[in-house]
């Protein structure tokens, strides 16, 4: 945000020439859109949910198991960014659950979950079901 309405130009030099560019002002634009559940899906362990978020997401409250609740008594043990931890800017959350019913629509409640700005929280009570991959 601190370089909103600067100016910048480019020069390139090779042995032969150089050439410059004409100043162009760099605006910069506020991330205001927290993020949102896209999906949600189980595994075939039953033990697994993926869960996709709309944009890249904050590495320590995306892990932390407390922002995330089911239905049907089913608990989380465990949640990581998809692509391991220390991974940044991931959008999707591995959760590690007890054994997810089969056949039964579960609901996903996810709380606290901000983008990788640090910036933007999900909607309070945010909410997706969805089903046993089966």
């Amino acid at each position: 945000m601190a370089d909103n309405g600067a100016n910048f130009a480019v020069k390139v030099t090779n042995s032969e020439s150089t050439v410059s560019s004409d100043n162009a002002t760099l605006t910069v634009t506020a991330d205001n859109e927290p993020p949102t559940l896209v999906s949600a899906s189980g595994t075939e362990t039953f033990t697994t949910v993926r869960v996709v978020f709309s944009e890249p997401l904050d590495e320590a409250n995306a892990e932390t198991a407390g922002n995330y609740a089911f239905s049907e008594g089913v608990t989380v043990s465990a949640a990581a960014l998809a692509a391991g931890a220390g991974t940044a800017g991931d959008n999707t959350v591995a959760l590690t659950i007890s054994r997810q019913p089969e056949d039964t629509v579960l609901t996903l409640t996810v709380n606290n979950v901000q983008d990788a700005a640090g910036n933007n929280a999900i909607a309070a009570d945010s909410t997706i079901d969805f089903e046993d991959p089966v």
